[in-house]
């Protein structure tokens, strides 16, 4: 079965369109989520006074801490999206360059491309993973979405008795270090799974 260049030209621009759509996801997300901690530090003390009970400011800390993990996953999960559908672009240009025209062809040229990409995502180290503009986005929201655990961590330490600071500070310093070490993999294993999969958009059937 052959595929014509218009065809395959509706397809990248689909692409485009996928990839502004996912950055305009990313926008939003990362709005929503400095607004929410901007207001839960803000007015943190005046909202300790009005919440009714001794442990629901711990509560509310618990939550802000899971908001925040839903909202990496989210970024994560967009990132990962939208490499995917970039991967898909340089597939079309490759095809149209090398002016492949049946559906074996271009589904030999997608596994071709995506095993080296997924060879290339597998080697490469966190600082590599970190390098571009967008996942550095990703990682300076986790070390964000971070802060309310820090506030967990002193509630419930102050909750169970520890006056001490340097003790707090431990517990805290704990906290931080093991959330924000758990959304650094998460985000990187999303990462190097981007082309494991064959993106549905170029999924041309025989």
């Amino acid at each position: 079965m052959s595929v014509s260049n218009e065809f395959l030209l509706s397809v990248y621009e689909k692409c485009n369109d996928h990839l502004k759509e996912q950055s305009k996801k990313r926008d939003q997300t990362i709005a929503f989520y400095l607004v929410v901690i901007s207001f839960y530090f803000g007015s943190h003390a005046n909202i300790n006074k009005l919440l009714v009970g001794q442990y629901t400011p711990i509560l509310f800390s618990f939550v802000l801490c899971i908001v925040g993990g839903m909202v990496i996953r989210t970024l994560s999960g967009l990132r990962s999206w939208h490499i995917q559908y970039a991967n898909a672009i340089m597939i079309i240009n490759n095809v149209m360059a090398k002016d492949i025209k049946t559906t074996a062809e271009i589904n030999s040229e997608i596994n071709y491309f995506l095993a080296e990409k997924k060879t290339t995502y597998k080697t490469m180290t966190v600082r590599h993973i970190f390098s571009g503009v967008e996942n550095r986005v990703i990682l300076a929201m986790t070390f964000i979405s971070g802060f309310p655990v820090l506030m967990l961590a002193k509630e419930l330490s102050i909750a169970i008795g520890i006056r001490d600071v340097n003790y707090i500070f431990l517990i805290e310093a704990l906290f931080y270090i093991t959330y924000v070490s758990y959304y650094f993999y998460n985000t990187i294993e999303n990462i190097r799974k981007s082309a494991d999969q064959v993106t549905w958009i170029i999924k041309f059937e025989e």
